[in-house]
């Protein structure tokens, strides 16, 4: 049999970053549209955590975290002020599933950090940023990443466009932050 898959950089092209199987583990759950975390989005400024975003129903929501929170600490960990990596407050903050992660917050409404303790869930990653009707006929679909649900997610808000009444589309890829193509393995019979 014979195997076609994609083994190193060299035969990608300038745009497409090859990631090995042994570093696969790290990206895997969010390229197939989920991972377990707490349910932020979150920009490190200045080297500190500002929670950007608090995800529906996800565990940061449910504890009354909030847009405009800094996260200064992860169990016993201070992050603030010491120059720490976005990839390593990813490691910090998701988890396996129902496991506990404590966090140390700072909010301008109170005079002394407050604390929470949360539980990992499952937090949805879906690759539709936004889907509506930006005419009588023309539907609006924004795609921020490709994923193994991008197919799939991608043809139920086509297919909802189409019930609203879009007989054309724009399909908005600025901003993409790219995806993932899995290795297929063919082999033949010889």
């Amino acid at each position: 049999g014979s195997e076609m898959c994609i083994r190193d950089s060299r035969s990608l092209d300038p745009h497409s970053v090859y990631i090995p199987a042994s570093q696969r583990v790290a990206s895997e759950r969010e390229l197939q549209g989920s991972f377990f975390g707490i349910g932020i989005q979150f920009q490190m400024i200045n080297d500190t955590l500002y929670v950007l975003e608090v995800i529906s129903s996800g565990a940061a929501e449910k504890a009354g975290i909030q847009p405009g929170d800094r996260i200064i600490g992860v169990d016993s960990l201070n992050i603030a002020g010491v120059e720490i990596g976005e990839e390593k407050v990813f490691s910090l903050l998701r988890g396996p599933k129902d496991t506990h992660v404590k966090v140390k917050v700072v909010r301008t409404s109170s005079p002394t950090p407050l604390e929470f303790d949360l539980v990992r869930a499952e937090v949805p990653v879906s690759p539709i940023d936004a889907s509506y009707m930006i005419a009588d006929s023309v539907g609006y679909i924004r795609l921020g990443k490709f994923s193994e649900n991008t197919y799939p997610e991608f043809l139920n808000a086509l297919g909802q466009l189409r019930y609203d009444g879009a007989k054309a589309f724009i399909v908005d890829l600025r901003g993409n932050v790219g995806g993932y193509m899995n290795c297929l393995l063919y082999t033949s019979d010889a």
